[in-house]
């Protein structure tokens, strides 16, 4: 089983009990919330007194089928850790973007990698890829389904990360860097848009963007086009999730093929850091480093 799927399963088992007084419980139909002022958790307990009611309910009804596990009509089918359930609840009553913004992320990006070797063997590697965005995020807005959505620009995407099977196949350290294709190459559009009337959150946010590929200072892939899916997520950036990274590509010359894989870890990072992100991968292929993290990042 790859990396991917332990993520996977590992997320799965974290919807654990939430347990109240040291009581482990689940979350029936209804239930009783104790919330403070900014909305923070308190405790969750069966609702042996009042049940939740008004717009907390509604929400919960809505968030509860993609996020918590409890059936709109049933019971309980898992249980879901506090901080958990309160990022579900706070993503529920939150809303997209309301006007352009520029976002900075950074995540971890793993991609199985199957390399023909000397010997005639056919080995694969998972790699972890630090990865690295500024996004340009645009105005929320309805869609003609009623729903509310926001589309934005991958503006740089840079990641990189060294493989020991390409180390191994080329006798010398291998670092992989990725990086949009710069103009002319036009960037396809991104979207996040609800899955649901009402609520922004949950979501489905999808990625897409054309890219090139370098093993050390050398392109290997030019213009390889992909998307990456999410869904449902609770906030932007989609935290505590795994977003499928569908761009595999195979380069037959050099026998060696990227597979699906998967991004994890994302959060909001600083332009600093995102900038000294970009400027290592940008090293790794022999460029000049940038100095403003919202200028144009194309080219040497």
């Amino acid at each position: 089983m790859n990396r991917c799927g332990v993520l996977l399963i590992g997320s799965i088992f974290a919807y654990c009990d939430v347990t109240a007084a040291g009581t482990p419980t689940h979350l029936p139909t209804q239930t009783q919330v104790s919330l403070g002022s900014s909305f923070e958790l308190g405790t969750v307990q069966s609702a042996k007194g009042l049940a939740l009611t008004g717009p907390i309910a509604s929400l919960l009804r809505v968030i509860a089928p993609a996020a918590i596990g409890i059936a709109p009509d049933g019971p309980a089918t898992e249980g879901l850790p506090a901080d958990r359930f309160r990022e579900v609840l706070i993503g529920a009553l939150g809303h997209f973007p309301v006007g352009a913004a520029t976002e900075f992320e950074g995540s971890t990006i793993t991609i199985p990698i199957r390399a023909s070797l000397a010997n005639g063997w056919i080995s694969t590697e998972e790699v972890d890829f630090t990865a690295f965005m500024r996004l340009e995020l645009d105005r929320r807005a309805r869609n003609q389904l009623g729903r509310t959505q926001f589309e934005f620009n991958i503006a740089v995407w840079e990641l990189h990360g060294r493989s020991k099977l390409l180390s191994e196949k080329f006798g010398g350290d291998a670092y992989i860097t990725f990086s949009l294709t710069p103009p002319p190459q036009k960037q396809p559009r991104s979207i996040c848009f609800a899955n649901q009337d009402g609520p922004d959150f949950p979501a489905t946010i999808i990625y897409s963007a054309c890219y090139d590929v370098y093993v050390n200072k050398e392109k290997i892939i030019d213009a390889q086009m992909g998307v990456a899916i999410c869904t449902p997520v609770v906030s932007i950036p989609p935290r505590n999730v795994l977003v499928a990274f569908e761009k595999p590509f195979e380069d037959r010359k050099r026998g060696i093929a990227f597979d699906r894989g998967c991004c994890w870890g994302m959060r909001t990072i600083t332009p600093e850091e995102f900038l000294k992100g970009v400027n290592r991968a940008r090293e790794i292929r022999g460029w000049l480093p940038k100095k403003d993290p919202n200028g144009d990042l194309f080219g040497q």
